[in-house]
This record gives structure tokens, C-alpha cells and sequence, in this order.
């Protein structure tokens, strides 16, 4: 194999491998400790949504993006409120520090724009969409 083909493989696995590495989040249970978090993948190739296991339901409080525009969900099928973690994000459905969820919080309003219910991210993600 000539030295041009080995520099093209290898920069072609290079690309994949840092394509893999940045289809993940990884999420903390407790905001201000950063050891054992735990990785999850958005390996498909999609920006699909993706459950978060049992074990993790009601657990998470912090996450690191990756880089990544991210959106999370207190429902299954990321169904319900969005909460989503983008750089400048301009948006009403964004949270702006992913190290602590305890600010992320969502309003279900009447016509009237009373409140009827406070949906709280911390402790509350069950599914996720790496964008």
C-alpha cells in the first residue's frame, strides 16, 4: 500500500471517530459533582429521539452537550415540553446552564395565561434529540 492510500485511511477514520464522539451526551446525576456520569449515543445518524433508560428517569440534574445543540424531554418520545441547550439560543424552550438543570422549567397557561402546571427538567429527563 503507497503512503498516499495509508494517509487517506487514516484520515478517513480519523473523520468517523470524531463524527462518533460527537453523537453523545453525557449525563450527571448531581449538578456540582461531575464524576459518574454516564454517556448516551446518538449513533443512527439521525437526529431522531432517543429514550433515556429506567434507571435514569428522575435522575439526571447536569449534562455536558458535547458541542452539541441538545434537546431534552420529561416524557418518553420526547413528547411534552422542550427543553433545549444551544449556544446563543434564542429561544423560549432554552436553558442556558446544563451544568445545573434547577432553572430549566416549563408552563402549562390557560388562554388566559394563568398557570396550570410547572414543568421542572431537574430530575425529570426521560428521552433526548442530539440536533
Amino acid at each position: 500500500m503507497s503512503s498516499s492510500t495509508i494517509f487517506i485511511v487514516l484520515v478517513a477514520f480519523c473523520y468517523l471517530a470524531v463524527l462518533a464522539e460527537g453523537k453523545r451526551i453525557t449525563l450527571y446525576e448531581h449538578s456540582e459533582i461531575r464524576d459518574g456520569g454516564e454517556d448516551f449515543h446518538a449513533d443512527d445518524g439521525t437526529y431522531n429521539c432517543h429514550n433515556l433508560p429506567r434507571k435514569w428517569w428522575y435522575k439526571a440534574s447536569a449534562m455536558k452537550t458535547n458541542g452539541h445543540c441538545v434537546a431534552l424531554f420529561t416524557r418518553k418520545h420526547c413528547d411534552g415540553p422542550r427543553f433545549r441547550f444551544k449556544e446563543n439560543c434564542e429561544y423560549s424552550e432554552c436553558c442556558h446552564n446544563a451544568n445545573n438543570f434547577g432553572d430549566c422549567k416549563a408552563y402549562n397557561r390557560t388562554d388566559q395565561g394563568e398557570i396550570l402546571e410547572t414543568v421542572e427538567l431537574n430530575d425529570g429527563v426521560k428521552s433526548y434529540i442530539i440536533c
